[in-house]
This record gives structure tokens, sequence and C-alpha cells, in this order.
């Protein structure tokens, strides 16, 4: 069962039993519902043609390959890695749903912010899984 479907079921649930919604709850199935999107706007058989970029389409399979890479940089606070392997992704050009989760993590990584970079790194691997599939 995704997160999603598990909010959803959770949601759900608490209607059938004619009780009242709490902000976590709405907020938690938001959060995942944004991953799915972004995830599907990423999908490279639903995206268009940019003739606009001057940098070459990155791989998912790349994308995925360095962010994992990162997570043991992240987990041990060694900024030089993760600089280095930004560098590396943001060589390619990607979709703007990715593009503004690496802006998020490049400039988390730049303050130091290891452990809220590391959230961002894993809820952009799931988006990645997403648009894998």
């Amino acid at each position: 069962m995704t997160r999603l479907q598990a909010c959803a079921a959770d949601l759900e649930m608490t209607l059938k039993r004619g009780e009242k919604i709490y902000t976590g709850q709405l907020e938690d199935f938001n959060s995942s519902l944004k991953n799915v999107i972004d995830g599907l706007e990423a999908c490279p058989l639903l995206k268009e043609e940019d003739s606009d970029s001057h940098l070459p389409e990155g791989s998912m399979e790349d994308l995925r390959k360095h962010l994992q890479e990162m997570r043991e940089a992240l987990r041990e606070f060694k900024p030089k890695p993760c600089r280095d392997l930004l560098q590396e992704i943001n060589s390619w050009s990607w979709p703007e749903a990715f593009a503004n989760d690496l802006d998020n993590l490049e400039q988390l990584v730049k303050r130091y912010r290891f452990q809220e970079a590391l959230e961002v790194q894993e809820e952009f691997m799931e988006k990645i899984e997403l648009a894998l599939k």
C-alpha cells in the first residue's frame, strides 16, 4: 500500500465513522498527493518536448543513482560529496517538478542543513520511483 493509499483509507474511515477530520490527516493526504502529481509531471511519457533547454536531458536512472549516493553523504554530514553530486546532476536538464526539488536540496546542502536535506532527498526518491513505474 502506498503512502497516498494509506492516507486516503484513513480519511475514508474517519468519514465513514462520522468523525471530524483533523488537520494532520489533510496535510498528510495533501503531501502524498503532491508527491504523486510531481512524479506524474516528471514522467517522460507525459512530458512535452522543451526545445529551449541548452542542457542535455537527464535520465531518471542516473538521477536515482546520484541521489542514492548522496544519501550516505547526507547521513554522515559530508558537504563536499553532496556538492559534487549536485553539480553532476545539474549538468543535465530536468522536468520542472524535479528542478524545484533539486534547487531545494541544493539550498539545504549549502546551508549545512543535512537532516532536512535528507528528508527532501527521501521524498525526491519517492517521486522518482513513481516516475519510473
